[in-house]
């Protein structure tokens, strides 16, 4: 540095305070002094465990909360709802008496779609096995009509056992 190369270029305060001698008159890739510095990094080190350590700790502490958390919320509005309907599904299909029950809905859109599916086809089912008597005798009724029309018709045309012909007004087979 041109500044600092000789006494007479540098700044008087630097030459008052370090004299004429010291580091002047040097050429580039001179070698002035070499410091050699030790620093204990086995404290450091262990501080850095502690603290890592630390994180770990909490940070596994923050995951089973927050898995514990989930536990809780998937059982209060997933799995016990889910619960509910088997039960309920389990006493309408065992047992007569329960058929027709409606379940209440409870919170969530595919739940609340399921449930409503669900007494539909309750109802349903109770309405069908209620009337299921009537529906017997409503299909009977029209057979025996359908039947009657059958034995009017056949007593009508005279046909022949064996041949199947008819006969006609004349009283000729054809």
């Amino acid at each position: 540095m041109h500044c600092h190369s000789t006494p007479a270029n540098a700044p008087a305060d630097l030459v008052r305070q370090y004299g004429g001698e010291r580091s002047f008159n040097r050429s580039i890739g001179d070698i002035v002094s070499a410091i050699s510095i030790r620093v204990p990094l086995s404290a450091a080190y262990a501080e850095t465990n502690r603290i890592s350590l630390l994180i770990s700790g909490v940070l596994l502490f923050a995951l089973a909360l927050l898995y514990a958390f989930q536990f809780i919320i998937n059982r209060r509005l997933l799995f016990g709802p889910l619960n509910h309907i088997r039960d309920k599904a389990e006493h309408i299909s065992t047992d007569e008496r329960y058929l027709g029950e409606v379940i209440d809905i409870s919170s969530g859109k595919e739940l609340q779609d399921m449930i409503a599916a669900f007494n539909t086809m309750s109802v349903n089912l109770r309405h069908g096995r209620d009337h299921l008597e009537e529906n017997v005798r409503e299909r009977t009724q029209e057979l025996q009509t359908a039947l009657d029309n059958v034995k009017n018709l056949r007593g009508m045309l005279p046909i022949f056992a064996s041949c199947k012909k008819i006969r006609n007004d004349d009283g000729y087979w054809s």
